[in-house]
């Protein structure tokens, strides 16, 4: 049965009229009407509870928030405190910039002044240059006399004879004596180009060639040939023995019966590139243990401290 609109409203209306008395006097109806709004809305003890859980809460956060501030103004001091190093660091940088350029200053007079004692033995080979000269001019002299004792006296022919082989063996002796003057000045200039890193400019076998001329010179090792050299060789550290793992790099090698002579120039040298080139030559030791393994480090004008690392590091210095 379907009641309509207005039988529900009568029926609400007198439910509403009637209920206050069926509450007095059947309790068992107002604990029932009770049930049904407990689970409509909370019991005034739950509504306290809630309040105070809100009120906890926001206490809560009013601490968090003080404590944020906190952490707030802690790193505000940090920034305050890292601006401030920052600046003394950048002082410090352009201090050393300083002294560097000072440095690099004093470096190039010592190259300038290197430049100026090799003009000077230049001047020297020139003189012996003519020197020579003059003893083939005396030669030739010599030479002339010679012919006009051939045309006076034909009956000293003998004596004559003896001369000229005398004459051969001197002009044999001063051949030999220019050329080894030649070979030196090569040396000499191979030596000068290797250290201020201009061979590098050279293409082809030239380049083999003149970096054992000028280290035959420099090393006094007159056993280090072209097939020796072996420039620009990879150096790879594949376990992180000395360098991370899987480390790339050069190095530039001589190679003789058994022996590895690693090599590196630098026109002007720094400690940390002695202590890298130092790095480079104990990979290559652990890397050929059955070769005998020695470093060389090359560098015109070098300092004290330059060369007393190099001393440290177990390395060869030559300027």
């Amino acid at each position: 049965m379907i009641l309509e609109q207005a039988q529900l409203e009568q029926i609400e209306t007198h439910i509403a009229e009637i209920l206050p008395e069926l509450i007095r006097r059947n309790p068992k109806i107002a604990r029932t009407i009770e049930g049904i709004l407990a689970e409509l809305f909370p019991r005034r003890d739950e509504f306290a509870r809630l309040l105070d859980e809100l009120t906890a809460h926001r206490v809560e956060t009013a601490e968090n928030f003080v404590h944020v501030r906190s952490e707030i103004h802690d790193v505000q001091d940090d920034l305050t405190i890292h601006r401030t190093e920052s600046a003394q660091r950048f002082d410090k940088i352009e201090s050393e910039l300083g002294d560097f350029r000072t440095e690099t200053r004093e470096r190039f007079g010592q190259v300038d002044r290197r430049f100026e004692q090799v003009d000077q033995r230049f001047e020297q080979v020139d003189q012996r240059f003519e020197q020579v000269d003059r003893r083939f001019e005396q030669v030739d002299q010599r030479f002339d006399r010679v012919d006009q004792r051939f045309d006076q006296v034909e009956g000293r022919l003998g004596r004559v004879e003896g001369d000229l082989r005398i004459v051969k063996r001197d002009v044999a002796q001063l051949k030999h004596g220019q050329e080894m003057i030649l070979k030196q000045l090569s040396g000499q200039e191979a030596w000068l180009r290797l250290t201020v890193g201009t061979l590098r400019d050279e293409k082809g076998r030239t380049l083999e060639d003149m970096f054992a001329a000028g280290l035959r010179h420099g090393l006094q090792d007159p056993t280090i040939t072209a097939e020796s050299i072996r420039l620009r060789q990879p150096l790879i550290d594949s376990e992180g023995v000395v360098f991370t793992r899987r480390f790339e790099t050069e190095v530039d090698l001589i190679v003789q019966n058994g022996k590895l002579i690693v090599f590196e120039i630098k026109a002007t040298g720094k400690i940390s590139e002695v202590d890298l080139f130092a790095l480079k030559v104990d990979l290559m030791k652990a890397q050929n243990p059955d070769k005998e393994v020695s470093g060389v480090f090359i560098c015109l004008g070098a300092s004290a401290a330059i060369q007393e690392r190099c001393s440290e590091r177990g390395l060869l210095w030559v300027g």
